[in-house]
């Protein structure tokens, strides 16, 4: 879709600080030629979290850490 670029760049952003602050956490990012409605809206991503060997508890500390990132990328470290 027309907006590629822009969620490519958030989703790299947000890898990039996750893993300077959690080293090992984040997997590659995945492109696909699949739709998952990310054309939709500006800085749409597809995000999962956890593993089939992951525990919920680490799914959920994850699941912290990415809203942590998000937060920095939408606001900005003021």
């Amino acid at each position: 879709h027309s907006g590629w670029q822009d969620n490519l760049s958030l989703a790299a952003r947000l890898q990039k600080s996750l893993t300077k602050a959690h080293p090992g956490l984040c997997r590659d990012i995945n492109l696909r030629s699949a739709s998952f409605n990310e054309q939709y809206t500006k800085g749409s991503l597809l995000i999962e979290a956890g593993a089939a060997s992951s525990t919920m508890e680490e799914a959920s500390q994850a699941i912290r850490w990415l809203s942590e990132a998000l937060a920095e990328a939408i606001v900005g470290d003021n």
